[in-house]
């Protein structure tokens, strides 16, 4: 479903798409299982044929950094991608990201909601997977 003028204009064969915008996703010409939210969401930045399969792209221009991608998360005006099974938040434009909440990386580690204080740094625990704040007991003093 296209919603706005050339939205999926460009579509051949596809299905379950969802482009809301002017141009959104015009480009795509394949597409399956994606969304698109913005003007020209979901095209490649020259604006060559692309076909992203179950993708997401929020934002005025967020597009995939590849012709072929899948399970691509894109947010931000004007983010390029990083290609398959990848989340891009924010352009190169920006200067800090916030995050709220327990972060979990890659379900391996979780890192604290708190700062450390002077002289301290995450290390691993004996046992769990939660980073903690702790001094330096043995070894390097120094880090250069």
């Amino acid at each position: 479903m296209g919603i706005g003028v050339y939205a999926l204009s460009s579509l051949s064969s596809g299905d379950y798409n969802v482009s809301l915008g002017y141009g959104s996703m015009y480009y795509s010409t394949t597409a399956r299982r994606n969304v698109a939210i913005g003007q020209s969401a979901g095209n490649t930045a020259g604006g060559s044929g692309t076909t992203p399969n179950e993708s997401i792209f929020i934002g005025k221009s967020a597009h995939s950094g590849q012709t072929n991608s899948t399970n691509e998360i894109v947010i931000g005006h004007t983010t390029t991608g990083n290609g398959s099974n990848t989340v891009t938040i924010g352009n190169s434009s920006i200067t800090n990201t916030y995050l709220r909440g327990t972060l979990t990386i890659n379900g391996a580690y979780t890192l604290p909601n708190s700062i450390g204080t002077a002289g301290q740094m995450l290390k691993v625990p004996s046992s769990g997977t939660s980073l903690e704040w702790g001094t330096i007991s043995s070894g390097a003093s120094n880090i250069n």
